[in-house]
Parts: C-alpha cells; structure tokens; sequence
C-alpha cells in the first residue's frame, strides 16, 4: 500500500513528467546531431568522390607523359643507332 501510496505522490509531483520532457529534449538533441553528423558524411562523400575523380585525371596525366617520353627517348635511341652505323660505315670506307 505504501508503494502506490509513493508511485501516486511522485506521478502527483511531476517526477515522472519532468523526466519524460528531459527525455524529449535529449531526444531532440540527438536528432539534430545525428542530421548534422549525415550533412557531415554526405558532404565527405562529396568531396571523396571529388579527389578521386581528380586523383584518376592526374595518374591518367601521368601515365600520357611517362608514354609520350618513353616514346621519345625511343625515337632518341634510334637515331643515335642510325647516326652510330652510318659512322661505322663512312669509318670503314
């Protein structure tokens, strides 16, 4: 009997509904942080697809001038081997 007698007192006093408004309000907090938090990710994700599609531009980059200089020093090599056996032969001559 002293049991509900106190259950009935708290209810009675507010304990309950002070608890339950303090709840809500936590609640409210959470749901704020978690959408700035989903802002947060959303605009990371943003800015990661960003860099990637950069980083793929540049290794693309890379990879024409690392070619185009390979081909250059190929043609390079060649003409040395042209210009070296065209002495050889005026030398033998």
């Amino acid at each position: 009997m002293l049991a509900i007698a106190s259950l009935i007192y708290v209810y009675n006093s507010g304990y309950f509904q002070a608890s339950t408004i303090q709840l809500a309000n936590d609640k409210h907090d959470i749901e704020a942080k978690v959408k700035s938090l989903e802002a947060e990710v959303k605009n990371f994700e943003e800015k990661k697809a960003e860099l990637e599609e950069r980083n793929q531009h540049l290794a693309e980059e890379i990879s024409n001038k690392a070619q185009i200089q390979f081909q250059q020093e190929f043609i390079e090599t060649i003409k040395r081997n042209k210009r070296s056996k065209q002495n050889k032969k005026k030398l033998k001559r």
